[in-house]
């Protein structure tokens, strides 16, 4: 595993390392998830589809016709 350190500001506001948010597709706005455990936080990149709305453009009618189309093939 490796470690890349950042400080926290005065406000509480950390930065994500831009090495990290091209690889992982950080942009302005992405949400993060903070996970805390017995050996710390982790600030984890979205895995939800949730997460991610609004981050592609996407026909929504023909995503969802599509989506109905696969599950009839269940």
């Amino acid at each position: 595993m490796r470690r890349i350190y950042t400080k926290i500001s005065s406000k509480g506001q950390l930065v994500i390392p831009k090495e990290l948010r091209d690889k992982y597709g950080m942009k302005a706005g992405s949400r993060v998830v903070f996970e805390e455990d017995e050996g710390g936080i982790r600030i984890l990149a979205p895995t939800k589809l949730a997460d991610l709305c609004g981050t592609l453009k996407v026909d929504i009618e023909r995503a969802r016709r599509e989506l109905e189309k696969e599950r009839s093939e269940w």
